[in-house]
């Protein structure tokens, strides 16, 4: 049983004589004031361990509480950043991408040669096919130098200048007969 409060203990220490004790109980006759003041300290006693207990339970609660809304402000901070970083990376993909088209839509520095050599051979000369000789000396010095004859498109100068209407494959075959020159300059 628990006393409703603790007047009864109060009552006792200013030496009131009450009819009830403080579990609201009728008092023993036989019972002597030792004995009453023993059980109500153990009931005091008791009543302080109890709620000294119930502080301890507060206090790990509010630690856990503490805790929680720790990890909560470290989550949104972490989402916070997650989100900017989101945001930062989409910003890169967009930039890339326009990077990307840039790089398509600009010439290579093949293109632009080629294309600026198909000008100047479209207003003066025409392209056409020449036979060439070329001399092979073998490596062994009592062989016969062997002379292989190819065809090479070649720019002829006409007299006068016209346009030449080049067809599809000129720009390819004129940028092969450049590397092939090249290559065999080297």
């Amino acid at each position: 049983m628990q006393p409703n409060s603790f007047r009864f203990v109060n009552n006792y220490l200013v030496g009131r004589q009450a009819t009830v004790d403080e579990f609201s109980e009728p008092l023993v006759k036989n019972e002597s004031d030792s004995d009453r003041m023993m059980r109500l300290s153990t009931y005091v006693m008791n009543e302080y361990d109890d709620r000294l207990q119930k502080v301890e339970r507060y206090k790990v609660k509010f630690q856990e509480n503490k805790r929680f809304v720790d990890d909560a402000k470290k989550k949104s901070k972490l989402e916070a950043t997650i989100l900017e970083v989101t945001k930062v990376k989409e910003e890169w993909d967009s930039a890339l991408v326009e990077v990307s088209k840039l790089k398509k839509s600009l010439p290579t520095e093949r293109e632009v040669t080629v294309q600026e050599f198909l000008e100047a051979l479209s207003t003066n000369t025409v392209m056409r096919w020449k036979s060439i000789n070329e001399r092979v000396n073998p490596s062994s010095s009592n062989s016969i130098p062997v002379v292989i004859r190819s065809l090479r498109m070649a720019p002829v100068l006409m007299s006068r200048p016209i346009r030449v209407k080049l067809a599809p494959e000129m720009p390819r075959m004129a940028a092969m007969a450049m590397e092939v020159r090249s290559i065999k300059r080297v």
